[in-house]
């Protein structure tokens, strides 16, 4: 009998343990599908801010205008707004 008890004492650690590390490799995954969301959509925005001042500019020759633009459709800072046309202005 005892020896029934301790194997079921086992078993239930076991069982526990399991689920446990069922449990950690899944909140894993999915902290990784989340960061890999926002990574695409971080990346898809740097995409749609290129393709905006490269076809602004060829409409607006004044840099500053295009930053103004850029700030107030993606919600930016004029300073980071300046950073990203300075970058996709040369491409």
């Amino acid at each position: 009998k005892e020896v029934l008890e301790i194997m079921a004492f086992l078993f239930d650690q076991e069982t526990i343990s399991q689920i446990h590390d069922y449990n950690l490799i899944e909140e894993a995954r999915q902290e990784g599908h989340q960061e890999g969301h926002q990574e695409g959509r971080q990346e898809e925005r740097e995409n749609s801010m290129q393709m905006m001042v490269s076809t602004l500019k060829e409409f607006i020759p004044d840099r500053d205008a295009v930053v103004e633009r850029i700030a107030q459709q993606f919600h930016l800072l004029p300073q980071i707004a300046a950073e990203k046309v300075n970058l996709y202005w040369k491409q």
